[in-house]
């Protein structure tokens, strides 16, 4: 009987057309449609389908024909993640979707074979794919996933399950650096954008994969791109100072030294959560590594100094714009940041913090010995940051305000001078016109320009710069200032003129330029260090040829007085390609223009 049937069904599938796959293809389809559609919040109903007929079981066509009846089910499964993805990030959708894949296509197969052996080993290959078609999906859409997080977190945890399930982690991070590349790591991204999608990239692979393998493979070309940009120290630390994003790691109770967090070769065998490294991690990693994200971001340098100075050049700006000495706010932000950094790196902050209480305690003895209409900020210089040369001059008017404040001073403390910066600080000052009065907060320069008005109702550009000694960005600034209260006019002939009766400000629009920095920042610093020894620099990459950082380094290290680290030297170099002295390669390495 047996051969008998096996004969038979030789010669039926001989007979068959060769659309007969497509035909049954299109048959299962249907058969599966019947089954009905799962609505949202309305409760499941599991329904078996009618058996098919048993002469399909007799001629074995659905074994033969496994893989047409697979594609069915395939399609319907990637259906199904479609619809479930489509729904959004905010509630976690695998679950649901595991469930509807079981309410419909595993009862649909469950009618078409009696093998319970094989419909096991089918119930694991139809959550596999559900859980790859939900991980090719989110993957695709992971680089929004993190912009939008912490809404996103349940499409994180489902993709999460699902790369336990498939274990394609390289194609993770393949998409998410491609993503990254094309997106964020382009000039057109602002650093402070840089470093928000970065502080949130850390956040959500530690959901994906708390080890941190996929973050350190992830983050390596986000690191270097912000190790390039000028301006990186300085928003790394405006963000430690006031960036929402660090709200939590910056709680006192949580924060811990970065010394401890950030330590890049011992691993912690005794630790009872240790964990060795897993397979796909790369030599460099280190389980031990892991830092928070305030450590993560520090560490993008060699050395902490970097932003140590660069915190002191930050709190030096943020003393500045005081007024009245109420440095609350600044003291409680230091006091953190030392949990961080300790003690002594933040010595010079407790410095500038003591001039300003101390200047208080002055500004108070002096004027009770003499009315004046200005309160200094007396600093020590030795402990604060470079300031940027200024040659500006006072009026008569200021320059005595100046002087009896100093002789006040002088008999209060008879062995101390003072030295007046004359391009800080602030001033209040109200403009008595014939048809108005106008109160403004202006700069030393802004009031000197407005004072030299006073004597003289029309002025050239060269004329205000030479008798106050400034000239450029800075004076045209100041004019700027005063046109936007409508005091000061340029006339076509390029006259600046004192508007005593309000006039119609014209076509004209004058726009502030950025100013220059009160204090040099860290980038200035470090690149003023190297700048002498360009010519070496330049003389190496001109006879041996292109070179990368580390050659550089290692070669200048050779040299009796250089005593620069290596970010120093890539900052200089990041520089140098912007005023288009040398370019760097795909592969790292510097050549000249």
């Amino acid at each position: 009987m047996n051969s008998f049937t096996t004969h038979f069904q030789h010669l039926v599938y001989a007979s068959l057309p060769a659309s007969f796959p497509e035909h049954l293809r299109a048959f299962l389809q249907e058969s599966l449609a019947t089954l009905p559609r799962e609505e949202e919040g309305k409760p499941r109903k599991k329904q078996k389908i009618a058996a098919p007929s048993p002469h399909l079981h007799r001629l074995t066509v659905f074994p033969r024909y496994a893989t047409t009846l697979m594609r069915v089910a395939y399609d319907e499964i990637e259906r199904i993640a479609k619809e479930e993805t489509e729904v959004g990030w905010e509630e976690r959708r695998l679950a649901r979707a595991r469930q509807r894949v079981s309410d419909t296509v595993v009862n649909w197969i469950s009618g078409l074979f009696d093998c319970r052996e094989m419909l096991r080993s089918m119930y694991s290959r139809f959550d596999y794919y559900l859980c790859k078609s939900f991980f090719e999906i989110r993957t695709e859409e992971l680089f929004d996933i993190i912009v939008d997080f912490p809404d996103s977190l349940a499409a994180l945890e489902d993709l999460r399950d699902c790369l336990i399930k498939v274990d394609q982690r390289d194609q993770l991070v393949d998409r998410l650096r491609a993503a990254n590349l094309k997106r964020l790591l382009h000039p057109g991204a602002e650093t402070k954008d840089v470093i928000t999608q970065y502080i949130s990239t850390i956040r959500c692979l530690r959901i994906i994969d708390p080890l941190g393998v996929l973050l350190h493979k992830v983050a390596e070309p986000i690191r270097r791109h912000l190790r390039d940009r000028p301006d990186t120290i300085r928003c790394i630390v405006a963000t430690l100072v006031e960036g929402e994003e660090l709200q939590d790691e910056n709680d006192p109770a949580s924060a811990e030294p970065l010394a401890q967090t950030n330590d890049p070769t011992v691993e912690k065998f005794w630790d009872p959560k240790w964990e060795p490294e897993p397979n796909d991690a790369a030599p460099e990693f280190r389980t031990g590594k892991m830092a928070d994200i305030v450590g993560t971001l520090v560490s993008i340098y060699e050395t902490r100094e970097v932003i140590v100075k660069e915190l002191q050049a930050y709190l030096a700006t943020r003393l500045l714009a005081i007024g009245d000495y109420d440095a609350v706010k600044e003291v409680r932000t230091i006091e953190l940041l030392k949990i961080r950094f300790g003690e002594e790196a933040l010595h010079v902050c407790d410095v500038m913090l003591k001039d300003m209480a101390d200047s208080k305690r002055i500004d108070d003895h002096v004027h009770g010995d003499i009315e004046s209409i200005i309160h200094p900020l007396i600093i020590s210089r030795m402990f604060w940051p470079n300031l940027h040369a200024s040659s500006l001059h006072l009026t008569p008017k200021l320059e005595q305000v100046q002087a009896e404040y100093e002789a006040a001073f002088h008999h209060f403390k008879p062995d101390k001078r003072l030295r007046w910066l004359q391009e800080m600080g602030k001033v209040t000052i109200t403009l008595e016109l014939e048809d108005r009065e106008v109160t403004a907060e202006a700069t030393p320069l802004q009031a000197a320009v407005a004072e030299l008005f006073e004597g003289q109702a029309r002025w050239s550009e060269e004329g205000l710069g030479d008798r106050l000694g400034v000239d450029g960005v800075p004076l045209r600034n100041a004019l700027a200032h005063w046109v936007s209260y409508g005091v000061l006019k340029e006339d076509d002939d390029g006259m600046w003129r004192l508007l005593e009766v309000v006039e119609d400000a014209g076509e004209k629009s004058y726009v502030q330029e950025a100013p220059t920095p009160l204090f040099k920042s860290v980038d200035e610093r470090q690149a003023q260090r190297v700048q002498i020894y360009w010519s070496y620099i330049k003389g190496m990459l001109s006879n041996l040829g292109p070179q990368n950082i580390d050659t550089l380094q290692k070669m200048l290290s050779m040299m009796k007085d250089y005593d620069g680290t290596r970010d120093e030297l890539a900052m200089f170099m990041a520089a140098a390609k912007r005023e288009g002295q040398v370019e760097q390669r795909g592969n790292g390495t510097w050549v000249l223009m």
